[in-house]
């Protein structure tokens, strides 16, 4: 499956649930890694329908204190 096609099933899959979120998980890469494979998070991003929220591997919510 090429990048365009993994992008569009998840731009199909948000539209047939009519979702209201999608959550990418997302990994640090060089800058060059971010021109070759980083198309399907970037098409994801602009293409939604929604908003989406991209995570880093580990990450925790944080808790707003005020």
């Amino acid at each position: 499956m090429v990048a365009q096609d993994v992008a569009e099933a998840v731009l199909s899959a948000a539209r047939e649930v009519d979702a209201t979120l999608v959550v990418l998980g997302i990994r640090h890469r060089s800058p060059v890694g971010k021109l070759l494979m980083g198309s399907v998070a970037q098409r994801v991003l602009l293409d939604a329908e929604c908003p989406v929220l991209a995570v880093k591997p580990g990450s925790r919510p944080r808790v707003a204190r005020h």
